[in-house]
């Protein structure tokens, strides 16, 4: 007759390592965008993507534009986001147009120096005037926070202030 089964031991060394097997076949060739489609020079760069063309060039980028003339040149229609607002609301790095359709509205912008260069489009087609949180620069140079009714405004950061650069009629 059989005892009871003892305790487990200890785990013992770890044994040599085996041979290294036989090397697998080849892969296939994936899609490498670095180089696929690609016309370089020491100057200039073209990507060709889905019959698309991207050039970069003398630190230019072109969008369909296999010679870009500006920093951005693109051969093309450019989509910029639009929003309806009808409450506050605070802009942000996704919002380019804000449509205010209610009046007595604020519409907060972030600070001008957190987004140097951004541009937002701010129309109030309510009933009645709206404002923005913070102080902007008028093209006649005055700090104000008017957004009247039935008219465009556009504003853009200098690093330091919003500045309006449209004329409102």
């Amino acid at each position: 007759e059989q005892g009871p089964k003892g305790d487990k031991g200890d785990a013992g060394d770890q044994g040599l390592q085996g041979p290294q097997g036989p090397q697998g076949p080849e892969g296939p060739q994936g899609e490498n965008f670095g180089s696929q489609d690609l016309v370089q020079d020491d100057e200039a760069r073209t990507y060709d993507v889905n019959d698309q063309s991207l050039s970069f060039i003398n630190g230019k980028i072109g969008f369909n534009e296999e010679s870009p003339t500006s920093t951005v040149d693109i051969a093309g229609t450019v989509a910029f986001p639009i929003r309806i607002v009808t409450s506050n609301t605070t802009l942000n790095e996704n919002d380019h147009t804000i449509v205010m359709k209610q009046k007595n509205l604020t519409i907060s912008l972030p600070p001008a120096s957190s987004c140097p260069g951004r541009l937002y489009i701010l129309k109030n087609i309510s009933s009645g005037n709206n404002k923005t949180s913070t102080n902007y620069i008028c093209n006649k140079g005055m700090s104000m926070d008017d957004l009247k009714k039935n008219k465009i405004l556009w504003l853009q950061s200098d690093g330091q202030d919003w500045q309006q650069i449209n004329i409102q009629h």
